[in-house]
């Protein structure tokens, strides 16, 4: 199952991750949005008219309000005498079946808002990642399950939004995740589409704007097989390569793709061991090896399983008592059949067990084991048969 969290998505985390920088005005204060949106054609730009514009205001007079308003024929909207204080702005409208979210401040009447769309065609040729990150965030070492998140910034060089095309599940923007990943939560910058599970990882359907987006996505895999390797085809040409494991946890194989290790980063409050892979071409195969990750034992995972599954303990249990009596059935079965052979059977199996010796077909530890134990068969026989021993 696929998380879809897009941050442009969720107003909050757009308002919250903006709160440190609103500025502070007393109640009375009148402040006024305006701005222009202009389609960038090559070395111009151009007025948008006519485009409805979703204004948030959060809070807006102890509430949040919407404004709504149209760009005039130079592409620009201005609302004024806006009474407020503390407040968070989220310019929200659609250009060309794309939406867009933009977070801005309340101005002065001198300052405009610039927000830039762009022509748009179904090219990823152009597209790279300028940086990818790919971090083990925590470790489960009783159920083997590692819990990874990756950051990639997306860059698109070229004057047009990059869209999917909705027939091609290869025009989709492609990432490669491990086999048997489950629990995959993805989180983006780009404007508002959807992702799609495909061969080995998952697609998505946004629009990639001019310039570089982030997009971040976390998933857990279990590293039953250890060393634990994942292995994947890069989808787009890749700058950097980044590998953090936290230290004490686990390090990477040398049998892996060509890396440098870079030193100790402390994130937070915990030290991880960083891993420089360099950079990928297009459809070069990258292999990451794990090693050294935490396991516990055999009996370990015995108990542990049985701990959870206590009903598991029955069959178990039957099936040692069936085996040992098995084992038990097959030595007295054996025992039983040589004692109900008669003598000269056992006589013979004498003289072919010391011409097999003779041979050297046999150790000699066996052999004067397995001699001594049909003697002995044979001398309980023949004390019943009254047979001299010096006759064996």
């Amino acid at each position: 199952m696929i998380r879809h969290n897009y941050t442009i998505i969720y107003f909050w985390i757009i308002l919250a991750f903006f709160l440190g920088t609103v500025t502070t005005v007393t109640a009375d204060d009148k402040r006024t949005i305006q701005g222009q949106i202009t389609l960038v054609k090559g070395n111009m730009e151009i007025p948008v008219e006519e485009v409805e514009l979703n204004i948030f205001i959060s809070p807006y007079q102890d509430d949040m309000s919407i404004i709504r308003t149209l760009t005039d024929t130079a592409g620009e909207f201005k609302i004024e005498n806006i009474l407020t204080s503390n407040s968070l702005i989220l310019i929200n409208f659609s250009y060309d079946n794309i939406d867009y979210s933009q977070p801005a401040e309340l101005t002065d009447s001198a300052e405009k808002i610039q927000i830039k769309v762009y022509e748009q065609k179904s090219d990823y040729s152009e597209i790279s990642i300028k940086s990818q990150s790919m971090i083990i965030v925590d470790v489960d070492p009783s159920n083997e399950i590692l819990s990874i998140m990756e950051m990639v910034n997306i860059h698109n060089p070229t004057q047009y939004t990059i869209v999917p095309d909705s027939e091609s599940v290869m025009s989709l923007l492609r990432f490669s995740l491990p086999e048997q990943y489950f629990d995959l939560d993805i989180q983006s910058s780009l404007p508002i589409g959807n992702a799609i599970e495909v061969n080995k990882g998952f697609g998505m359907t946004n629009p990639i704007p001019p310039g570089t987006n982030e997009v971040i996505y976390s998933y857990r895999i279990i590293y039953d097989k250890k060393p634990y390797q994942i292995n994947r085809k890069v989808s787009y040409p890749i700058d950097n390569l980044l590998v953090l494991i936290p230290d004490g946890i686990g390090s990477i194989n040398n049998s892996s793709s060509a890396f440098k290790v870079q030193g100790i980063a402390n994130i937070g409050s915990r030290n991880y061991n960083q891993y420089e892979f360099g950079d990928f071409k297009n459809a070069e195969t990258i292999d990451i090896i794990f090693d050294d990750l935490p396991s516990i034992g055999i009996f370990k995972k015995l108990i542990q399983h049985l701990g959870n599954n206590p009903l598991t303990f029955i069959p178990i249990a039957l099936g040692i008592i069936t085996i040992a009596a098995l084992i038990i059935y097959v030595v007295l079965s054996r025992h039983k059949s040589l004692s109900t052979m008669s003598e000269t059977d056992i006589l013979s199996m004498i003289a072919n067990l010391d011409n097999t010796y003779q041979n050297g077909d046999i150790n000699e530890t066996i052999y004067l084991n397995k001699r001594a134990h049909l003697k002995n068969i044979l001398l309980d026989k023949a004390s019943k048969n009254l047979l001299p021993e010096n006759e064996i």
